[in-house]
């Protein structure tokens, strides 16, 4: 099957993925007893692999209420906040940015002691 986007279309390489992850785990869920299905589901690449599936310099890629996520970082918090968004969270930095000097958790090093 070929995600890659045809010319013109507006749709990101990377949100079909995330479709087709979503239906790969449906389909894995198929019959099986609600007791041994899975939830969720995250496609782990190397550092840097979001940029070739079109969504720029991102360390992770999902959608708050999703089944599934794309992280491509060794980064934990980027993990997290990403399976954050599978259980419902939201990004709230948008709405409230933090302090000035309160760094973001989401960049590599934030919280490096600073010499």
């Amino acid at each position: 099957m070929n995600l890659k986007p045809k010319a013109g279309e507006k749709r990101n390489w990377a949100d079909k993925v995330i479709v087709r992850m979503q239906e790969i785990l449906s389909n894995m869920n198929g019959d099986v007893p609600d007791e041994r299905r899975f939830d969720h589901i995250v496609l782990l690449l190397k550092s840097g692999g979001l940029q070739d599936l079109g969504v720029g310099d991102l360390q992770g890629y999902g959608r708050p209420n999703g089944a599934a996520c794309i992280v491509s970082t060794t980064n934990e918090q980027a993990l997290a906040h990403e399976i954050g968004h599978n259980l419902g969270l939201q990004d709230t930095y948008k709405k409230y940015p933090p302090a000035k000097p309160t760094p973001n958790p989401r960049k590599p090093g934030a919280f490096k002691p600073e010499a």
